[in-house]
């Protein structure tokens, strides 16, 4: 299986700017562009564009990094749960802090939701790090 350009990737002016384009800081490098597809097939190409959403669809794009380590982190935490000699004792808070806080930041880079708030946070039992 190949793997994808190293994160972290941004968009460029959290995705405002008019290119649409999301870098690799790491590789320095395009890694996507956003486009919309009523551009091409309700327009013929004559440049009508739903802004928020491609703003939205760049952010996203520019997020998968950290969504990609936030599902293996999870995958990995529940595969480990299933395994039939798992201890729901031996839980640690702190390991899924950590899943919780990265979750978040992908979230939040793709602009799906807000950061928790440290009250958030230790309504769950978490104390920041």
């Amino acid at each position: 299986m190949s793997k994808f350009t190293p994160g972290p990737w941004r968009a460029c002016h959290n995705g405002k700017c008019q290119c649409h384009m999301v870098w690799s800081i790491p590789a320095d490098c395009v890694v996507a562009v956003a486009v919309s597809a009523e551009h091409e097939t309700l327009t013929g190409g004559e440049g009508i564009t739903n802004a928020g959403m491609l703003e939205a669809n760049t952010r996203l794009i520019a997020a998968a990094p950290l969504l990609a380590e936030a599902l293996q982190g999870v995958h990995s935490d529940i595969f480990d749960m299933l395994d039939l000699d798992f201890d729901p004792h031996t839980l640690r808070k702190d390991r899924w802090a950590r899943r919780l806080d990265l979750i978040a930041a992908a979230l939040k880079a793709a602009g799906l939701a807000e950061a928790p708030t440290p009250a958030e946070l230790a309504a769950l039992g978490i104390e920041e790090a």
